[in-house]
């Protein structure tokens, strides 16, 4: 088989390309083995050349997703290949696992190396319970000898100052409070720095500009690592969140407004569990000739 079965997925404007591990081993073996020998490597080819905007299906990033030993298992991709751990991914990956009829409508996914909870909701709604966020310098991840980033004063440009906060919520984030919206040349410019400074980040950092809307609601801007400015993120929404309970030193729900769409985030306090709701929809599916794309990519 040269034909691969596709779906594209999205939540809050995050979108991916979404693939059955089971569809992916069906592939002809001489056909797998020039995109790449090896099974892992061979998905991050694949996404790779999927995400492409022009030449493949355009996507933020590659789903992969499997019922491996009676559990629903998701592993993604982002555009250039990196794996990540993604909230949008999840619900996504947790509309279509439903739809198949693997499960029902509260149960578990394997992603990375987390259970992470499902609950889907009447509205078509989706929730995913987080574990509590860390800011420990070695799960962020930082560099040695760093210590925590927290409220850290980031001068911007007309004197004006960022709030600056790195943390993990499975994936590595930098949150930078500012009080309006960035403008293009300070955002492009500040985020792509900060995701690839070696100094700081030995595994880069997606970066998230929060800014205030009302209360308990926030806005953010989002640069990922490893894509760029993006519509949606689950997990950097989560990081928001998280930093606004920690400055104003009390949970609840926080409303977060990314380009794309709102997410909900429920938690306790910041050093606890949280839940984050959002809607994810499937767009369309399809097949692509991968003899096709192997031979854009080359």
């Amino acid at each position: 088989m040269t034909k691969l079965p596709f779906l594209k997925v999205q939540s809050i404007g995050n979108h991916f390309v979404l693939l059955m591990l089971s569809d992916v081993q069906a592939l002809d073996a001489d056909l797998r083995s020039r995109f790449s020998p090896d099974p892992s490597q061979l998905l991050i080819e694949l996404a790779r050349v999927l995400c492409q905007p022009r030449f493949g299906l355009g996507a933020d990033g590659l789903l992969v997703l499997d019922r491996g030993r009676g559990e629903v298992v998701l592993r993604m991709f982002n555009a250039d290949g990196s794996e990540d751990f993604c909230g949008n991914g999840l619900r996504c990956a947790a509309m279509i696992a439903h739809g198949h009829g693997w499960v029902g409508t509260s149960f578990r996914i394997l992603h990375g190396d987390r259970h992470i909870q499902m609950v889907i909701h009447a509205d078509q709604s989706i929730e995913a319970e987080f574990p509590a966020a860390s800011f420990d310098p070695q799960e962020v991840p930082l560099c040695p000898g760093l210590e925590e980033l927290w409220d850290q004063e980031l001068r911007l440009e007309n004197s004006a100052a960022g709030r600056l906060s790195s943390l993990s919520t499975g994936s590595t984030h930098t949150v930078l409070e500012v009080p309006n919206r960035p403008d293009d040349e300070v955002f492009f410019r500040v985020s792509r720095d900060l995701e690839s400074d070696a100094h700081i980040y030995p595994d880069r950092t997606s970066v998230m500009w929060s800014y205030p809307l009302g209360p308990q609601k926030i806005g953010i801007r989002i640069w990922e690592r490893g894509v760029g400015e993006t519509l949606g993120c689950g997990t950097g929404s989560v990081a928001a969140a998280v930093v606004w309970m920690r400055r104003h030193g009390r949970g609840g729900e926080v409303e977060v407004v990314n380009p794309g769409g709102s997410l909900r985030i429920l938690g306790e306090s910041w050093d606890r569990p949280v839940w984050i709701r959002g809607f994810p929809e499937e767009v369309f599916h399809g097949v692509v000739d991968l003899e096709e794309a192997l031979a854009a990519k080359n």
